[in-house]
């Protein structure tokens, strides 16, 4: 896959991560994915959490800054409640 195919991927993923379509999951993630960093494993897990992300977060967005070289995540706003114990 080439460098602009997989940066069209991370767009695409970011674009529906913004509109909470969670359909991108299923046609990006494998089904034997491993997040070690929120420790899921599996589609139905990923799903879950961005679930739960969308609810506590409710005005989630992710914004790409420099595709190049890394996406940094910019998530405004305020929570609604505790958040992984988070507050």
């Amino acid at each position: 896959m080439s460098l602009e195919e997989n940066k069209a991927i991370i767009r695409k993923m970011v674009r529906a991560f913004n509109k909470k379509d969670l359909a991108v999951i299923d046609e990006f993630i494998a089904p034997d994915y491993v997040d070690h960093t929120n420790q899921l494993r599996g589609r139905e897990n990923v799903r879950r959490f961005y679930t739960m992300v969308f609810k506590d977060f409710p005005d989630f967005h992710r914004t790409i800054e420099d595709i190049d070289r890394s996406i940094d995540n910019h998530s405004p706003g305020a929570n609604s409640k505790v958040f992984s114990r988070i507050p």
